[in-house]
């Protein structure tokens, strides 16, 4: 989801998230704030998701990072508990690493399990 009203200073939206949120997130939220007028975020629902999320974010960011609306923040954030922490993801040959916090990283591990499991 990207918020985006043309006012400004949208991004400041991301620290107001748990009230913004129309369901609650029990995995947290991916976030992003690459300009003053865009806040992107994509609530963790399943292994999938995230892995999916963490892998096109970073080029969305990439798009709207800088320029006229001024740059902000190139990275991509886990918020969890009110508290963000940057996150990532590199796919190399296949092999998944995931960057961040080891309660992070077993978080997305968990997901992708139990996910795993499910389809079994």
């Amino acid at each position: 989801m990207v918020g985006s009203s043309g006012c400004g200073y949208e991004a400041s939206h991301a620290l107001h998230l748990g009230e913004l949120l129309a369901d609650p997130a029990p995995h947290g939220v991916l976030v992003a704030v690459p300009n003053s007028e865009s806040v992107l975020f994509h609530p963790v629902l399943g292994g999938e998701s995230v892995v999916s999320a963490l892998r096109g974010l970073p080029r969305v960011v990439d798009d709207l990072y800088g320029g006229e609306l001024g740059a902000l923040s190139p990275h991509v954030y886990w918020w969890d508990n009110e508290v963000f922490e940057q996150v990532g993801i590199d796919d190399v040959d296949d092999h998944l690493t995931i960057t961040g916090s080891e309660r992070f990283a077993a978080m997305v591990n968990r997901l992708l399990q139990e996910s795993a499991d499910s389809s079994r």
